[in-house]
């Protein structure tokens, strides 16, 4: 599920995490855990990719350094998604 900051002009879609939602993570969450070579991902990792206002977290799945791919499996959707550093920053949350 992806997260909108509202102060764009969207509608928030925050999904709670615990007693905070993703969307106060993202505007509080320093990027210390910026990743910038995705061949240190491995299957397994947890991480966030972040774009602009959205937002997504989950398990690695599969990556593709080459092609600058990583498939994850999102935390509240369950759902696989394909992710392309060239339109994503990685953050590593474990």
């Amino acid at each position: 599920m992806a997260i909108f900051r509202p102060e764009n002009g969207k509608q928030s879609t925050a999904t709670p995490v615990g007693n905070t939602s993703l969307e106060d993570i993202m505007h509080t969450e320093p990027s210390r855990n910026r990743v910038s070579d995705i061949s240190v991902i491995r299957r397994g990792d947890r991480i966030e990719a972040r774009r602009g206002d959205a937002c997504y977290r989950g398990q690695v799945r599969d990556t593709a350094p080459g092609l600058g791919l990583l498939w994850i499996r999102e935390d509240e959707q369950n759902r696989r998604r394909t992710l392309s550093v060239d339109d994503f920053t990685i953050h590593r949350t474990s």
